[in-house]
């Protein structure tokens, strides 16, 4: 895999990270909010993995799973979507039911337990 990394919006710098290779494409957020740099960066993946610390609204230093929403629309390749890093008081009905409501049908999101496995192709 080659990696490529950008810059997130975030107290601590953290950078978001493609890996990809002549078959696939797969990348990782990290902390932060959504910038231009990143949105590059994401433009080809066929997964995503995003840390999101909301469902709406707006957080300071993180992207909401509607923020994610209005961007991944964009994505034409985008297959598989998990989210990551969810405040704890927030319930997986909850955020279920905002998914199922609003998400694209095609697009697999799901919020991984311990130990899940997903097919990158």
């Amino acid at each position: 895999f080659n990696l490529t990394f950008a810059p997130t919006i975030h107290p601590s710098d953290p950078y978001s990270i493609k890996f990809e290779n002549s078959t696939s494409s797969f990348a990782f957020s990290s902390d932060g909010k959504l910038t231009e740099e990143q949105q590059k960066l994401f433009k080809n993946c066929s997964s995503l993995i995003f840390n999101s610390k909301v469902i709406q609204g707006s957080h300071p230093v993180h992207c909401s799973i509607e923020e994610v929403l209005t961007y991944v629309r964009t994505l034409e390749n985008l297959k598989n979507l998990a989210f990551i890093h969810l405040d704890k008081n927030i319930s997986d009905e909850e955020i279920n039911t905002y998914v199922k409501n609003n998400f694209p049908k095609n697009l697999n999101v799901f919020i991984p337990k311990v130990l899940d496995k997903i097919q990158i192709n």
